[in-house]
């Protein structure tokens, strides 16, 4: 089981906010801007989705699996940092984004 608590620790912190920033900067266009208008703007799925011209199950969907591949290079981070390994490019290899094809980029 890993602890959320180690969180806590700004060198995880700081590896973790890595890890977001490096997702980010990978995502197509049309999906940063759906993570950056949900979690920055705090804007709803349905103002997001008629802002692309998509439907709010495709933007339901991209938040998703965004969420589902920042989960994982976190749970990477923080059981790479429970066993004492050293870092891997294993955490890269996360990302799997299938495109939406509605959603413009």
């Amino acid at each position: 089981m890993i602890n959320p608590n180690k969180l806590a620790q700004p060198e995880i912190r700081e590896k973790v906010t890595s890890s977001i920033l490096q997702l980010l900067a990978i995502l197509p266009e049309g999906h940063k801007n759906i993570f950056i208008w949900k979690h920055y703007y705090g804007w709803p799925e349905i103002q997001i989705a008629s802002r692309l011209g998509c439907s709010a199950p495709d933007v339901e969907n991209t938040l998703h699996e965004i969420s589902r591949t920042l989960s994982q290079r976190t749970e990477a981070i923080l059981l790479n940092e429970s066993v004492n390994l050293e870092e891997s490019d294993h955490s890269e290899k996360l990302y799997a984004l299938e495109p939406v094809s509605s959603i413009k980029s």
